[in-house]
């Protein structure tokens, strides 16, 4: 598609039109298919809230059985004396926003106090400045705390996302009796929203719909698949729309064809110099595995992320709606003219995109063509949302109460480039980097050893074969 204001929307996925009345996300079981499910909804990029919780075993068996045990027992014993970093409310104006310090704590003492009330506490994305290549720092950056001492509770990759690759997991844990709010933003990968204690109200809006949602960066493209790129961001050209930048994309597709080439170590032309064959070490070395770690740590983290410039969001002071930082993965540069604020959040003020006449706005004229969505996660419940479909979350307790607060797990998938099942990306850039983290976290390890050691027995005896027919035959 040409592009209108500068903006290049190219999205061929799922809209609900424009409606007299709100448009309420499809509900099915969460027993479908994996194939059906990409097929109906992934490859269509179609939100759908689905019923039942993930199918796994190890899901049933352990996170969606133990996980919200009375006292959080399970938590407490496994992951207790994880430390966290938690936003606290600001004193000065009553919100939460990561420009703010983040208090670090174990885990177990975050949620006594959540169970004790406390609303001044929000567990959210943990994020670190130490981008270290080590198998241990590849792990906190796909599953980070107190995530990672959790593993064992919840498939890596649910069956239901089929060939999809993970690229982080989160868990969200607050305490909102009056109801507290995400603020209207976006995030860049496929989202599945696990609700385990609480309730949560979404308010949806289409990646086609970004240039009427006034974000505080400047839009530059929307990818077929509904992937949203800022100019804010130096690379704006060079992210594909499976969120890859075409540079790592580039450095792992001369590691995998010169990797296992003994001229890795020379100084040839096509290798660009001495910088770049020191990084295309053979994958078995130390050195290639460090090199493809700090790729995919690049990757999961996100190269333009600064979520400490995060501030709070605007909100009316007589609105009970309290504002906080939601689940949210940007890798794109804040707007430099608004430090405060990332790029894929709106300038819309959460209680304007309530009021019954949400349409009328004078501030904000483009609202009257806005294609709006809601739904209701109730305990157990999942929400399948695309990436960078506009969502604005209010989340409350259980019973309205303020004892025992919300609790939330999800996981951001990088978002498939086409609709092919089998192969839902444009290469195997995304399978690799998940082949590191799966080496990193030992799976598989034995299964291999006792193959290399089949191997190897297998070749003595072959030798000892041959050997021996030669004898009979003389």
């Amino acid at each position: 598609k040409a592009k209108v204001n500068g903006v290049k929307n190219e999205y061929k996925g799922y809209t609900p039109g424009i409606q007299s009345s709100v448009v309420q996300v499809e509900r099915i079981k969460s027993d479908i298919k994996p194939r059906e499910f990409f097929g109906k909804y992934v490859a269509k990029r179609k939100p759908v809230v689905l019923i039942g919780g993930l199918m796994d075993e190890k899901w049933k068996n352990k996170a969606g059985k133990l996980w919200m045990e009375e006292g959080f027992k399970h938590l407490f014993n496994k992951a207790g004396t994880a430390m966290v970093q938690v936003e606290e409310r600001c004193n000065k104006t009553g919100h939460f926003g990561s420009s703010l310090p983040r208090k670090k704590m174990m885990f177990k003492d975050l949620m006594n106090e959540i169970q004790k009330g406390n609303n001044n506490l929000y567990l959210t994305t943990q994020y670190t400045d130490d981008e270290g290549s080590s198998d241990n720092d590849l792990i906190k950056s796909v599953f980070p705390s107190p995530a990672d001492q959790l593993i064992d509770d919840f498939p890596l990759k649910p069956q239901l996302f089929g060939n999809l690759i993970l690229q982080q997991v989160n868990i969200w844990v607050g305490n909102a009796n009056n109801g507290s709010s995400s603020g209207l933003h976006h995030d860049y990968h496929d989202n599945l929203y696990i609700l385990l204690k609480g309730s949560k109200r979404f308010t949806l809006f289409p990646p086609s719909d970004a240039p009427k949602m006034h974000t505080f960066g400047t839009l530059q493209t929307i990818h077929p698949n509904g992937l949203i790129v800022y100019k804010e961001s130096s690379n704006h050209s060079s992210i594909r729309s499976d969120g890859a930048f075409l540079d790592d994309v580039e450095n792992w597709s001369l590691n995998q064809e010169f990797g296992d080439s003994d001229s890795s170590n020379s100084n040839n032309g096509s290798m660009k110099g001495n910088r770049k064959n020191r990084l295309y070490q053979s994958q078995d070395d130390d050195e290639g595995d460090d090199y493809l770690n700090q790729l995919m740590i690049s990757a999961s983290n996100g190269k333009f992320d600064n979520f400490d410039d995060i501030g709070d969001l605007d909100a009316d002071e007589e609105d009970e709606t309290e504002q906080i930082q939601d689940e949210d993965d940007e890798f794109i540069e804040d707007n430099p003219k608004n430090k405060k604020e990332p790029v894929s959040f709106s300038k819309i003020k959460v209680e304007d995109l309530h009021k019954t006449n949400w349409r009328q706005n004078q501030q904000f004229p483009e609202l009257k063509q806005a294609q709006r969505m809601e739904c209701e996660l109730k305990e157990g419940d999942m929400l399948y949302l695309p990436a960078s479909w506009f969502h604005e979350v209010t989340s409350r307790n259980s019973g309205g109460d303020n004892v025992g607060g919300h609790f939330a797990f999800n996981y951001w998938m990088h978002p498939p480039a086409n609709d092919d099942f089998d192969s839902p990306y444009e290469d195997d850039f995304w399978k690799e980097m998940w082949r590191k983290v799966e080496k990193s976290l030992g799976v598989g390890k034995e299964k291999e050893e006792k193959k290399k050691k089949r191997k190897r027995v297998g070749g003595k005896e072959g030798k000892g074969g041959q050997k021996k027919k030669r004898k009979i035959g003389g």
